[in-house]
C-alpha cells in the first residue's frame, strides 16, 4: 500500500498579499491584523492599517504571526 501524501494538510506558506494576524503577546501590535509586505530571510515586513491615520510597518519573526489567508485588496500604498 502506498503511503499517503501529508503535503496537503501542511499550512501554506506565507506570500506577499496574505492576511496576517498577529500574535497577541506582541508589545504594541498584539492581535493586529496586518498585509504582508516583502517575505525575508528572518522573517517578515507587514504593514498594519489604520483607518483615516495610514499604515504601521511591523518586523515580525517566526511564531510571531499566524497566516489567515490571501486578500482580495491591499490598502493603497502597500502593493508589492
Amino acid at each position: 500500500m502506498a503511503e499517503p501524501d501529508w503535503s496537503a494538510l501542511a499550512p501554506p506558506a506565507i506570500a506577499v498579499g496574505d492576511v496576517i494576524q498577529i500574535n497577541p503577546t506582541h508589545r504594541l501590535l498584539g492581535g493586529a491584523l496586518a498585509f504582508v509586505t516583502e517575505i525575508r530571510s528572518w522573517g517578515i515586513l507587514a504593514v498594519v492599517p489604520f483607518p483615516r491615520r495610514g499604515i504601521a510597518p511591523v518586523r515580525l519573526g517566526e511564531g510571531e504571526y499566524q497566516r489567515i489567508g490571501k486578500a482580495p485588496w491591499l490598502p493603497e500604498g502597500t502593493e508589492p
